[in-house]
């Protein structure tokens, strides 16, 4: 799976989240939003 790149040619965090939430479960999802607000 191919994140998208930002135009300084790194990845962009936004879509690696995407990715992450799309490929993941229900469950993960949640741990990742909980995570998140913890941060």
């Amino acid at each position: 799976m191919n994140a998208m790149t930002t135009t300084k040619g790194r990845p962009d965090p936004g879509s690696l989240l995407v990715g992450v939430v799309i490929s993941g479960t229900r469950e993960n999802v949640g741990q990742i939003e909980r995570g998140e607000r913890l941060r």
